[in-house]
């Protein structure tokens, strides 16, 4: 894992995100390389997680959705990061698009 990613993965842990997978992309997309997905536990933990990784200096393009939404998802060039509510993330189901993709770390 590379050193954006620990710094990522810390990020969330410190954060206290459950459920972090990171699948890696690298050989199959030309747009990103890797993609984060992250479970908060409520939307103050998931608006205050898109704020540490600003604090953290992890660079990021932009920002899309609201914490409201359950939803937030961060353009990091080669990563794309997605923290979602658990409602969100069973709703969307992400990690049925990404399984056949290794995992490179997951804490679940």
């Amino acid at each position: 894992m590379n050193e954006k990613l620990s710094q990522i993965v810390k990020v969330l842990e410190d954060s206290k995100m459950n459920k972090i997978v990171i699948y890696d992309l690298n050989m199959a997309n030309p747009f990103f390389d890797y993609v984060v997905i992250a479970t908060s536990t409520n939307k103050r933990q998931l608006k205050a997680t898109v704020e540490n990784i600003g604090k953290a200096n992890i660079p990021y393009d932009h920002v899309e959705g609201e914490a409201e939404s359950g939803w937030v998802l961060i353009d990091s060039t080669d990563t794309i990061i997605n923290l979602m509510s658990g409602e969100a993330r069973e709703t969307y189901a992400l990690d049925n698009i990404y399984f056949e993709y290794k995992k490179i770390y997951s804490n679940e």
